[in-house]
C-alpha cells in the first residue's frame, strides 16, 4: 500500500514523517473545534479534510 505524507521529518525510515490522512484528520478536527463559535463545525470539518487536495491534481 502506497502511503502519502504530508510532513518529513529526518529519520530515513519515515518514522518522525506524518502521513496525509493523519494530518487531514487533525486538521478537520481543529477546524470543526473552532467553527463552533459560529455554528458551522459539520462544514468547517469537511473543508478541513478537503483542505490539501490541490497536491494531487
Amino acid at each position: 500500500m502506497q502511503h502519502f505524507y504530508a510532513h518529513s521529518g529526518r529519520n530515513a525510515d519515515k518514522s518522525d514523517w506524518q502521513t496525509l490522512q493523519d494530518h487531514l484528520q487533525v486538521v478537520a478536527n481543529l477546524a470543526k473545534h473552532n467553527a463552533r463559535y459560529f455554528c458551522a463545525q459539520e462544514l468547517a470539518y469537511l473543508a478541513g479534510l478537503l483542505s490539501d487536495w490541490e497536491r494531487f491534481e
